[in-house]
């Protein structure tokens, strides 16, 4: 049976910014990464701030993330660990400046949430752009997402749930990836050039 042409796209949902990969998968070993952001000028960077800011005007109830907000006062920072805020390393006078800002209908899960549903948007729009409208109504993506390897399995749980909450796929069809796995792989990458045995790509099997 032939495989289904997809984007295979990579999530590093990180604690003070996030980043995407993705590859074709008929090219595995392609990898690229966006590095062009909403409000980000014509800054070239491959990560943008994991931070949100709702709006407290009734007229706009909708929220910005990244570099929108990079430069505003009482933003929402370190979402991601609003999850997981057990962990003794954690700063917990920052998580809880940052848990005070949080709308009363809104739950930590709920900011990833919106988080991953803006970044989603964003990568659609990058893909939109650079293979065309009528490639991507006709291509699968399927995203992987980065978690911490020290995580419970609660914590896993809700980002999971953020994930399918936002789009990026449904139960049972997105794997969440530990970040010493992802780092191992792209470490076998690196070093392809200096090896005499084939590298597995992150993008080729999963």
């Amino acid at each position: 049976m032939a495989k289904v042409h997809s984007l295979k796209v990579g999530i590093d949902f990180g604690t003070t910014h996030s980043s995407v990969a993705w590859a074709d998968s008929t090219t595995p070993n392609d990898i690229n990464t966006i590095q062009k952001w909403p409000s980000g000028g014509n800054k070239t960077t491959e990560k943008v701030p994991t931070e949100l800011k709702y709006s407290k005007n009734y007229r706009d109830p909708g929220y910005r993330w990244g570099f929108e907000v990079e430069q505003e006062p009482e933003k929402l920072i370190w979402i991601k660990l609003l999850l997981e805020p057990t962990q003794e390393s954690f700063p917990n006078a920052l998580l809880a400046a940052s848990a005070a800002l949080i709308p009363k209908d809104k739950e930590p899960v709920d900011l990833v949430t919106d988080y991953l549903s803006a970044l989603k948007k964003h990568i659609e729009s990058v893909f939109e752009g650079h293979y065309g409208k009528a490639f991507m109504q006709s291509t699968k993506i399927e995203y992987f997402l980065t978690v911490p390897a020290i995580w419970s399995d609660a914590a896993k749980a809700l980002i999971l749930q953020a994930a399918l909450s936002a789009g990026l796929g449904t139960q049972g069809s997105l794997p969440l990836i530990t970040e010493l796995e992802a780092a191992a792989v792209y470490t076998l990458k690196s070093m392809k050039h200096d090896l005499n045995v084939t590298k597995p790509s992150l993008f080729s099997d999963i």
